[in-house]
């Protein structure tokens, strides 16, 4: 789901955003809801989805944002990168990760997307804002784990993983 949302919907890094797009009035709660908001939401910006590195995360697998559909804020899952990082199960170095697995470091996560790659939302000048495609190493994620109600499946040999990238930031 995650992939095709990456592949799909244009994104932008916003503190507390869960996958919305952003209408008039998401535009204007977000940017008011956090200071730093005004520096990544910009007029450009609406229209796009929003969302921060655990809203990401949320938003996708468990508030049901996918490609058509917007995510449903339930605040039993209101959780930031910290609050993710401890409710992780079966920890493991980020390149020991199996598909879907959220990895983790000081103040952000991410999501373990196979061969090495992980995708993350964040706000960087440089390249874009919102969510990217890169290598575990250079996001250097410490920890990798499970996350509580998502079923994680081991593909075998011969499998077809629903996981087919087209679009690589930087690259």
């Amino acid at each position: 789901r995650l992939m095709k949302i990456y592949n799909e919907l244009p994104t932008v890094y916003a503190k507390g955003g869960i996958g919305w797009k952003l209408t008039d009035y998401r535009y204007n709660y977000l940017r008011n809801q956090y200071a730093d908001n005004k520096k990544y939401l910009t007029p450009d910006t609406k229209g796009k989805y929003a969302c921060d590195c655990s809203g990401m995360i949320v938003g996708a697998a468990y508030d049901g944002w996918y490609v058509g559909h917007e995510p449903t804020w339930q605040r039993s899952h209101d959780w930031n990168d910290k609050s993710l990082h401890d409710l992780m199960t079966d920890k493991v170095k980020p390149q020991n990760a199996i598909l879907g697995m959220c990895l983790w470091k000081e103040g952000h996560v991410g999501l373990y997307v196979g061969n090495g790659m992980s995708l993350d939302c964040n706000y960087d000048s440089a390249t874009s804002n919102g969510i990217h495609l890169r290598k575990i190493e250079e996001v250097g994620w410490t920890e990798a784990g499970k996350l509580p109600e998502i079923q994680y499946v081991t593909p075998k040999v011969g499998d077809v993983v629903p996981m087919v990238i087209t679009k690589i930031d930087g690259n």
